[in-house]
């Protein structure tokens, strides 16, 4: 009941904000209750107690990502920093394997080696992983500029609520009143109530 659509309008159909009254194209449109506004983009984006936008599931991927690729990028920077303590970091993180003997007679050594290139992964600069950060970040303003859906925040939606049933009552109070004069009788009328006359000569 909460979940407005926006839509926008041709511009001989705008209308005055619901907020600030200058004339928009901007609608916002709930197909549950049928209730629509005109509202201004800006207030949409700029305002929580209003209206809160529903972002697609593509833009809480990218969000997940984007902090993903930051610690990384984070931990990247910290181990290729230069200087003593990043120096001794890596010497206490670097794991040093005990020399196995070999079953078949090759040295040690170079079985250790061959081990040591089968499991090593390519290695992720973090200028790559600078740029995959932004290239994320990039996605997450686009996706965030195209929110189609809102939820209206409790008070809106309890004002809108407030508002229809105003509507709704005050028509079926017309519709009473119609009905109740289209219903009488001039004769009625005329017996019920004592109009003046006018003087006879």
């Amino acid at each position: 009941m909460d979940k407005y659509t926006k839509r926008k309008v041709a511009a001989a159909d705008a209308g005055a904000c619901l907020i600030c009254d200058r004339r928009t194209v901007v609608v916002l449109h709930c197909a549950a209750s049928g209730d629509w506004f005109f509202c201004c983009d800006l207030h949409l984006q700029d305002n929580p107690q209003f209206a809160r936008p529903n972002y697609s599931s593509a833009y809480h991927d990218a969000c997940r990502r984007a902090a993903e690729l930051a610690d990384r990028l984070a931990a990247a920077e910290k181990t290729n920093s230069t200087g003593w303590d990043s120096w001794l970091g890596r010497l206490a993180t670097s794991k040093k394997k005990p020399a196995v003997p070999a079953k078949d007679g090759a040295p040690a050594q170079d079985q250790d080696k061959t081990e040591d290139k089968d499991e090593k992964p390519a290695k992720v600069t973090s200028a790559d992983l600078r740029r995959e950060y932004e290239s994320e970040l990039a996605t997450i303003a686009t996706l965030r500029n195209k929110p189609t859906s809102y939820n209206l925040s409790g008070v809106m939606l309890t004002a809108r609520v407030e508002r229809r049933k105003r509507l709704a009552a005050r028509a079926e109070q017309l519709r009473e009143e119609e009905k109740a004069y289209s219903n009488t009788d001039p004769q009625q009328l005329l017996q019920r109530y004592h109009f003046p006359e006018l003087p006879k000569r």
